[in-house]
C-alpha cells in the first residue's frame, strides 16, 4: 500500500464548474471572517456551498472541509472523522501523534476534551485556514453531544483560522452567548440572492447576452441561484427567449428540485399536509389548522420557515 492518506467524500472540497465569481459576497466574507465563526444560513439552491468554494479557492485558503450528515449526531463519530481529515493535511512527513479519540470516559467532561482536541486541530492548520461544516443542518439542534463540542470548539480557534458553517437554519437558541460575545458573523440568504449584474454575468457564461435577457432570467428566478442554474441548463436544450422562462419542462424541474430536497425526506401525513397547503399563496398557522385538520399544520409551517424550506413569514399590518 501507497501510504497515502484516506480520502473520502464526506472530507473534500466540492468541485467547481461554470462558477461566477461575486466579489460583493467575497468582500463581505472577507470583513466577517475577522470573527471565529462565519454562519451562512439559507434556503437549499441558494448557492451557499458554491460561494463558500470559489471564495476559499480565491483566497487561496485550504484547510478542513466537512460534510455533516446525522450521523455526527454521535460525538465520537465526529471526532473520529475529523481525525481523519486532520491526518490528510500532515506535509513534509512531520509525522505529528493521533488526536485523541472520544472515549466513554470523555463524557464526563465532553467541553474539557473538546478544547483539547480542537486546540491540537487547530494546531495542524495552516496560518490562515479555513474549518468547513457544511450541510449543519443534518444534526438536530436537540442533538446535545455534537453542539456542545462545536460550541466550545469556537473557544480554541486562534486568529487567521476561521471556522465557516453552512446550513439552512440560523444558529439556534445553544449559541446565543456566541452571538452576544460576537464570535458569529451571519451571512443570510437575503445576501445570496442573486443581484441583476451577476445574473447577466452567469447567462454570459452560457451565452445568453442583453439587458431584456438578464431581466428576464432575473424576475423568473427572484436571484435564487438554483432556479436561475435550472433555467440556463434548460436554455442549452431550447433557445433562450425572453417571457418564456416559465415553460412546463423548466417547471417541472424545478418542482423536481424541491421533491428531491424537501418534499420525499418527508413522512406520507405530511406530505399530504403540504400538498394541501400548496394551493394558496399565503396562508396563517391558524388558517393551515382548519384547512387541512391537521393540529401540527401551523408548526410545520414554522419549521419550514427556521429551516428556510421554501416559506417566507410576512407580517400584515
Amino acid at each position: 500500500m501507497s501510504g497515502r492518506p484516506l480520502t473520502l467524500a464526506k472530507l473534500t472540497r466540492p468541485r467547481l464548474h461554470e462558477v461566477l465569481a461575486r466579489p460583493r459576497l467575497f468582500d463581505q466574507l472577507d470583513q466577517a471572517a475577522e470573527r471565529p465563526v462565519v454562519w451562512l444560513a439559507a434556503s437549499p439552491g441558494a448557492g451557499k456551498t458554491t460561494l463558500l468554494a470559489s471564495y476559499l479557492e480565491s483566497r487561496q485558503r485550504r484547510g478542513i472541509w466537512y460534510q455533516v450528515d446525522p450521523g455526527d449526531a454521535d460525538p465520537a463519530s465526529f471526532v473520529y472523522y475529523l481525525g481523519i481529515a486532520a491526518r490528510a493535511l500532515e506535509r513534509g512527513g512531520r509525522g505529528e501523534p493521533e488526536l485523541p479519540l472520544l472515549a466513554p470516559e470523555h463524557g464526563r467532561d465532553l467541553e474539557g476534551f473538546a478544547r483539547r482536541f480542537f486546540r491540537a486541530l487547530c494546531a495542524r492548520l495552516e496560518p490562515v485556514a479555513a474549518l468547513v461544516l457544511d450541510n449543519f443542518q443534518e444534526v438536530a439542534d436537540d442533538d446535545d453531544g455534537f453542539h456542545r463540542l462545536v460550541k466550545a470548539a469556537v473557544g480554541e480557534i486562534p486568529p487567521g483560522i476561521t471556522a465557516f458553517v453552512l446550513s439552512r437554519s440560523e444558529p439556534g437558541e445553544r449559541y446565543a452567548t456566541l452571538l452576544a460575545d460576537a464570535r458569529i458573523a451571519r451571512v443570510d440568504g437575503d445576501a445570496l440572492r442573486m443581484t441583476l449584474d451577476e445574473v447577466q454575468g452567469m447567462a454570459q457564461q452560457r451565452g445568453i447576452d442583453g439587458p431584456q435577457a438578464a431581466a428576464a432570467l432575473q424576475s423568473s428566478c427572484q436571484g435564487w441561484a438554483a432556479g436561475l442554474t435550472l433555467l440556463l441548463n434548460r436554455s442549452r436544450a431550447q433557445p433562450w427567449e425572453a417571457g418564456h422562462g416559465g415553460d412546463e419542462q423548466t417547471l417541472q424541474h424545478v418542482f423536481g428540485y424541491f421533491a428531491e430536497r424537501v418534499f420525499d425526506s418527508e413522512s406520507p401525513p405530511r406530505q399530504r399536509l403540504l400538498l394541501q397547503l400548496a394551493f394558496l399563496p399565503w396562508i396563517t398557522q391558524e388558517l393551515a389548522v382548519q384547512l387541512t385538520g391537521a393540529a401540527d399544520a401551523g408548526s410545520l409551517l414554522s419549521g419550514y420557515h427556521k429551516r428556510q424550506l421554501f416559506v417566507e413569514r410576512r407580517h400584515v399590518a
